[in-house]
């Protein structure tokens, strides 16, 4: 595998030299191909070099795996790290720490830690999980199509196998993308094993996942024949291609963010509403070209499940109708046109929200320690950071969080950058709820 070193030498006592050679032992032992080194020498943020690292991969069709000599180079501390992690993942790359635990998570509760947890007794438990994991006995949760058997090894359930081997088919044999393939599964009345519907993010785990092919991988460990398969090596690896294919062939250029993204909310499913970018080339009857960009909300059980109705609202105009109701309400107006409800920030609010964050902190940390002992996917985690990013943004007590304070700041509106405006969108409404032809805002 393309392997890339990346070290922050702040955070070690360890000479950049000796680093260098560390990360090329590691490649030469696994049969990596080293691909190079980023190094970020001073104390950040922010990371420069981290950024550089994350463009040369997003530039490029290949899949990387990212070496970090523990998870202090990824952040200072549990959250951020976690950050890293996500990020990396979605960037296409696997991450791992060259040390003792190369799992970046188990690393990160290992040397950082959580508070009030005794480090001996954890380490006793994490050599118990490594001494399983080499003996291909499942660790927590097993993955769909399988179960854990009465020796601790993963048996095939003969239902959900076929399920998994009729996405596979419709990946790799019928061509489906990954929103038909979800499509197709809820239109049939397939359920997951939690009993809700396909989406895009899960099927995308269970087409990269090796585990189909009967090797099981954790704590950067790969145990190959481990247990059954239920996909043949030929078909996972047609799944693989596609997807590589796939990747060269959709660029991904800089878009804007979309200011409701968080905080819009279908009224007819209560999903999130995304920010979706299309652009389109036509050619016109002089045989001239023209390009045209289209930005617009959409709900998310529309996009990535293919069930709900198809509910859209064009960008600007949304943004600028949210933003109208919100002037009219601090000039004592009522807005026309939508079923309105929205509640006074009061001391009291204030104090709920911050209650509410604390909560969300709390069940980051659970997650996180779920992730990291493999009872939880790592994508998992985007949820629980999503809805902490959000709180902190709400409770955050802003120069505009009295109404005088909050006009004048829609006066200078033009002068923001665009977290500034998601910023004073998030304290001013909790959410926005989309219908048609309606627009609800709640506290």
């Amino acid at each position: 595998m393309l392997a890339i070193g990346y070290f922050r030498l702040h955070e070690s006592d360890i000479p950049l030299e000796q680093l260098e050679r560390t990360f090329a032992e590691y490649c030469g032992l696994n049969l990596h191909q080293p691909m190079g080194v980023f190094v970020d020498a001073g104390p950040g943020p922010p990371y420069p070099e981290y950024g550089r690292m994350m463009a040369h991969m997003a530039g490029s069709s290949s899949d990387f795996l990212v070496v970090a000599p523990g998870a202090g180079h990824l952040g200072a501390d549990l959250e951020t790290v976690a950050r890293s992690v996500l990020e990396l993942e979605q960037a296409g790359a696997k991450v791992t720490c060259d040390d003792d635990l190369p799992d970046p998570l188990q690393n990160a509760l290992s040397t950082i830690g959580v508070g009030n947890v005794s480090r001996e007794r954890s380490d006793r438990i994490k050599a118990s999980m490594r001494r399983l994991a080499v003996e291909g006995r499942s660790l927590g949760r097993p993955p769909y199509g399988y179960r854990n058997g009465p020796a601790g090894v993963l048996e095939v359930q003969p239902e959900e196998a076929e399920v998994v081997r009729l996405v596979y088919r419709l990946y790799t044999e019928d061509r489906h993308g990954l929103r038909l393939t979800a499509r197709v599964l809820n239109e049939r009345g397939l359920r997951t094993r939690r009993g809700g519907g396909w989406n895009v993010a899960t099927l995308r785990d269970m087409l990269r996942n090796p585990v189909y092919v009967g090797t099981y991988t954790r704590f950067g460990l790969r145990v190959p024949r481990s247990h059954d398969a239920i996909v043949d090596a030929e078909t996972f690896r047609a799944a693989q291609d596609i997807f590589r294919e796939r990747r060269r062939r959709v660029s991904a250029p800089a878009s804007e963010p979309f200011l409701l993204s968080g905080i819009a909310y279908c009224a007819e499913c209560g999903n999130r509403m995304i920010g979706v970018t299309r652009r389109q080339t036509w050619r016109r009857r002089d045989h001239s070209w023209r390009r045209g960009v289209y930005r617009y909300y959409q709900c998310q059980s529309r996009s990535n499940m293919s069930v709900c109705r198809y509910h859209t609202w064009r960008a600007e105009a949304l943004e600028a109708r949210v933003l109208a109701m919100i002037t009219d309400l601090l000039s004592g107006e009522q807005p026309e046109g939508a079923d309105l409800r929205m509640t006074e920030r009061t001391g009291r609010l204030r104090e709920t929200l911050e209650q509410r964050t604390a909560n969300a902190e709390r069940r980051f940390l659970r997650a996180l320690t779920r992730v990291a002992s493999g009872e939880m996917p790592t994508s998992s985690l985007a949820a629980c950071l999503a809805e902490l990013d959000s709180l902190r943004r709400r409770s955050g007590a802003g120069p505009d969080s009295r109404p005088e304070d909050a006009r004048s700041t829609l006066a200078g509106w033009d002068t923001l950058d665009v977290s500034e405006r998601q910023d004073f969108l998030s304290r001013q409404i909790g959410r926005v709820v989309v219908g048609d032809d309606t627009i609800e805002l709640a506290a």
